[in-house]
């Protein structure tokens, strides 16, 4: 599930609102923090998160809850170099035991893409 994050007042680089991409508009080293929070999850179940660019996957993080009715949280921190028309993407969902992916356990309550240029 591509998930919908770009703020309404976003000011810097280019968004992309119809696909929900971000690109950052000038080449550099960008700080690219992401969160996924998960409620209602269904116990037993593996939660993740993916942070793509251009469509491939440069980053993920997977949590997994013990308790059915729990919470959720995985995050994405990292440091990457990305051309002026790259485009970063955040992707989650959710893998049972066979390795179908979906998005179960309830709705997403919180998400956040931010990409900061640091040189």
């Amino acid at each position: 599930m591509l998930l919908d994050t770009i703020p309404p007042d976003f000011k810097d680089g280019i968004e992309d609102i119809v696909n929900h991409r971000i690109t950052p508009g000038k080449a550099g080293l960008y700080l690219v923090n992401s969160r996924a929070y998960f409620d209602l999850a269904a116990a037993d179940t593996v939660y993740k998160i993916e942070v793509r660019e251009n469509g491939n996957v440069i980053s993920s993080d997977h949590q997994q809850c013990s308790i059915a009715n729990g919470e959720v949280t995985c995050e994405i921190n990292f440091l990457c170099h990305l051309a002026h028309d790259s485009y970063l993407e955040l992707w989650a969902t959710s893998v049972s035991g066979n390795d179908d992916v979906g998005l179960h356990g309830g709705p997403i309550q919180v998400t956040a893409l931010s990409v900061q240029r640091v040189r």
